[in-house]
């Protein structure tokens, strides 16, 4: 969030995905060509891994957009409902089981969430128009992301299923940025936006997201999707470490309540 919105308005939403997916794609196919055990995705696998693929790369775009057309507290939020979703959806896409205190978890969490970003401050419905629609549909990207992958995990491994699904985002990208015509704008970025897009691409997607998947290999989809309850909190503490911004009380509170959700979300995996 904090890169994204230092480059909001700077780089065309579309293509910030395009280097994002590409950076991360480079960096997760060295890991794999370095190990002597993957498992290369079968055909029958490729329909699945197209449409994972897209859902990834998309929901980039998404918050790229409507992180410009509505707050970074509201950004936060609404993007951040995705394990809520996950809780609600799994059930009835994929029978995982869901105990009613993983979803008291949940819903806690996201409570801890909303007060973190907050801070005590009340939150005009105008930052909740477009950009909002925008922001939740990233959210439900994340949320049937996140349930259709597991099968994946478990016959491939978290690193093969990672850098397919980059590479498959990152060829789907490549062919929306020709259509769009903003393929040129790559060839213009300063140096400190371009250490800006290796930042997102390598650290917050490559390394993210690898070790994000192999969490959903081991743990449930809810239980997996509930430790993302805590990007906003990191990027709380980040902005107030780096740059100087007051951790008040709200802050302090709101990150106890969204540990004590996540340990709720937990509850199935932890008894």
């Amino acid at each position: 969030y904090p890169f994204i919105k230092l480059l909001n308005g700077q780089v065309d939403p579309y293509v910030l995905a395009l280097i994002r997916y590409g950076v991360a794609s480079a960096i997760l196919a060295l890991f794999v060509l370095r190990s002597s055990h993957v498992t290369f995705p079968q055909q029958k696998d490729w329909a699945l891994f197209m449409v994972l693929g897209f859902l990834g790369a998309f929901t980039t775009v998404l918050i790229a957009l409507g992180v410009q057309y509505s707050t970074a507290s509201a950004s936060s939020i609404l993007v951040n409902t995705n394990p809520l979703m996950v809780v609600l959806l799994a059930p009835i896409l994929i029978h995982e089981r869901t105990k009613d205190v993983q979803l008291v978890g949940v819903i806690l969490g996201i409570i801890g969430i909303v007060v973190v970003v907050l801070n005590g401050k009340a939150l005009a419905l105008s930052a909740y128009g477009a950009g909002s629609i925008l922001l939740l549909g990233a959210a439900m990207c994340q949320a049937f992301y996140a349930i259709y992958m597991k099968p994946l995990i478990r016959q491939y491994g978290a690193l093969m299923t990672s850098t397919a699904m980059a590479v498959v985002g990152f060829l789907e990208l490549v062919v929306v940025v020709l259509f769009r015509g903003s393929m040129g704008q790559v060839f213009i970025f300063t140096s400190g936006q371009w250490l800006l897009l290796f930042l997102i691409g390598s650290v917050s997607t490559a390394v993210g997201s690898y070790l994000w998947i192999q969490s959903l290999g081991k743990l449930s989809a809810t239980a997996s999707t509930s430790f993302k309850l805590l990007i906003p909190v990191f990027a709380t503490l980040y902005a107030t470490v780096f740059l100087g911004e007051q951790l008040t009380p709200w802050i302090l509170g709101g990150m106890l309540c969204t540990t004590i959700g996540i340990v709720l979300a937990q509850s199935k995996n932890l008894s």
